[in-house]
């Protein structure tokens, strides 16, 4: 079952993907694994 997250918690995931340099060549998949590293859910 997967895990449920606080709806703050989930915004503030979306706002770091949304936000996130794509200067360097990542692609969206990229940017959420380095986002959810960031918030030490990877």
């Amino acid at each position: 079952m997967p895990r449920q997250y606080p709806p703050e918690f989930r915004q503030r995931a979306v706002r770091m993907i949304r936000e996130a340099d794509r200067e360097d060549g990542s692609t969206e998949y990229q940017l959420i694994g380095r986002v959810a590293k960031q918030l030490g859910i990877a």
